[in-house]
């Protein structure tokens, strides 16, 4: 048996082989329609700004006195995470 073939060949199945435009933020849901938290920094960097915008539209549109505002913020919320999701995240199972 050569070195090439025996335990100390280098693998080629790293992380750093698959190019960076095919790995996803976002993993897809095993069961259900969606996606699961996410895969790398990006994904969390996608839902910090979210978490604050949230945060931040309770006390700029507090619901019990602009609820219309509130909820436009929330859905503009909703909006930016599903077209993120839809874009760097894996295809959602069928089935």
């Amino acid at each position: 048996m050569s070195a090439e073939q025996g335990r100390g060949a280098p693998r080629t199945t790293s992380r750093s082989a698959v190019p960076a435009s095919r790995r996803y933020w976002f993993r897809a849901k095993r069961s259900g329609l969606g996606w699961d938290l996410p895969l790398c920094w990006q994904g969390w960097g996608v839902y910090a700004p979210a978490l604050v915008a949230i945060v931040a539209s309770f006390v700029l549109f507090p619901p019990n006195r602009q609820l219309v505002p509130f909820l436009a913020v929330h859905g503009g919320i909703v909006l930016v995470l599903l077209m993120a999701c839809l874009w760097k995240g894996e295809p959602l199972r069928r089935g």
